[in-house]
């Protein structure tokens, strides 16, 4: 079957065109997909699928005529596909439950505007080439000269404007998950069930490792710089992956988000904060580390014994994940019935009619290259908020910041720490609390607010 463009823009002469889909019944915007090289290599290429509007009394939505700079998605891992956030989030067409056909997206972005996805880096999604990224520098290196020479000398014809969203490591604002878990988990009970035998295991580890003493400051405005005790994951402030937490190493320091700065846990809070997993549990055995469980007792010991007694959040999550048939770390009210499945859309995209229909490379795709995940997890990375999003501000560029209520890993308390830790023009964080409500439909769905002080030529907005 055929899509069924509507308000057609752009080139449909052009070589990366998407003329039709195989199994879509519905109607599509027009869009254009394809590899293009990156400038300056032999063979690095980076693939993109860009959706026009599908109204075009939008089309300024997201969009200027006079810009042939795009606005792009980019999903993160890091080494994630971001096809990923077109087929399960946000593109025209998603893959719902076990829904193994496309479906019609009525949250589609395209309603507001045109899209573009990037795989990047070189190894993500059908993005391929000789040189895989070993450092975030080599991943920002291949990806400007792709995205300000080899998109505008691809003939595409659409003038789109620059605006980059991320989500994944891209969102990554907070220094720590874990000290927010607690209190997001209490926030949310009503709807997870926690029984208190449990939730005593992660209030206890918040007040052993000064969790809550780090939300007290975050006050409107801060009175300082706000110390975070420890590093507890260690892994560049993501969730450990329970195949390789034995044997690894923690990198126990305090941070000052805004400052770049680290000292030493134990002088800067007080308290000995003993983040590291231990070889063994107290009666000599193995830790229980490739075990999900629920029961209290296992809990206890995999926080403790097996990825330290702060790693609250990777604990959280393997407990969630016992209690809740198909847990989803990026919307905790997702159902089997409602969750996007990777693998149907995976298998879609791996179709051959599928593959021909949008210039794909004959590769296999895959959501996630492990690969190039490993290797620039293994780079220390510093939080956006230490020095990225201030310097961004500082070139007059508006950033907003978006958490979902229901969103575990990347939650709006984290977001509100990072802010309230963070210097801009001169001020440290919201000097008032966002307030303002956020509507949708008339309902109040949320809150946000501005930094008034920055606002004469930038706006720092966050919802709520």
């Amino acid at each position: 079957m055929s899509n069924h463009p509507r308000n057609a823009t752009g080139n449909q002469s052009s070589t990366y065109y998407v003329g039709s889909l195989p199994g879509i019944n519905f109607p599509l915007p027009n869009s254009w997909a394809g590899q293009i090289r990156i400038p300056g290599t032999e063979n690095d290429e980076l693939f993109f699928w860009l959706f026009g509007a599908e109204d075009s009394q939008y089309d300024d939505n997201l969009i200027s005529m006079d810009s042939h700079v795009p606005p792009i998605w980019l999903n993160g891992g890091p080494g994630c596909s971001s096809l990923d956030g077109l087929a399960k989030e946000n593109g025209p067409f998603v893959f719902p439950g076990n829904d193994s056909n496309p479906q019609p997206n009525a949250n589609s972005w395209t309603k507001l505007g045109n899209v573009l996805y990037i795989d990047q880096p070189v190894g993500a999604g059908y993005s391929g080439g000789s040189v895989e990224a070993n450092t975030n520098s080599q991943v920002v290196q291949s990806f400007i000269p792709y995205f300000t020479q080899a998109i505008k000398s691809s003939n595409l014809d659409i003038n789109i404007q620059a605006i980059a969203i991320g989500n994944g490591i891209f969102g990554n604002y907070a220094a720590s998950t874990d000290v927010v878990t607690t209190s997001f988990l209490e926030e949310h009970n009503d709807y997870l069930q926690i029984p208190d035998e449990l939730m005593s295991i992660f209030v206890d580890a918040d007040k052993t490792c000064g969790f809550s003493d780090v939300l007290a400051q975050a006050t409107y405005p801060p009175k300082g710089l706000i110390s975070i005790p420890g590093n507890p994951e260690g892994e560049n402030y993501g969730l450990k992956k329970r195949q390789d937490v034995q044997g690894s190493s923690d990198t126990s320091q305090d941070v000052q988000v805004g400052s770049g700065t680290s000292q030493d846990a134990q002088a800067s809070s007080g308290t000995s904060i003993d983040a590291q997993p231990s070889s063994a549990t107290t009666n000599g055995s193995p830790p229980i580390c490739t075990e999900i469980s629920s029961v209290p007792e296992i809990l206890n010991a995999t926080i403790f014994d097996c990825y330290g007694g702060c790693a609250t959040a990777t604990t959280a999550v393997n407990m969630l994940t016992a209690r809740i048939q198909c847990f989803d770390i990026y919307n905790i009210e997702n159902t089997c019935a409602s969750a996007s499945n990777s693998d149907h859309y995976t298998a879609y995209l791996n179709a051959a009619a599928v593959k021909a229909a949008i210039h794909a490379p004959s590769k296999q795709y895959q959501e996630c290259n492990v690969t190039v995940n490993t290797q620039l997890l293994q780079e220390f990375v510093e939080p956006p908020a230490y020095n990225i999003l201030p310097a961004i501000l500082g070139e007059g560029i508006k950033v907003h910041l978006y958490s979902g209520d229901y969103d575990f890993l990347l939650n709006h308390l984290g977001s509100e720490l990072a802010i309230q830790n963070m210097t801009w023009f001169g001020l440290q964080g919201f000097q008032q609390k966002p307030a303002n409500n956020f509507l949708v439909d008339g309902q109040t769905v949320g809150n946000w607010g501005y930094e008034v002080s920055a606002c004469v030529s930038n706006c720092m907005v966050i919802l709520v």
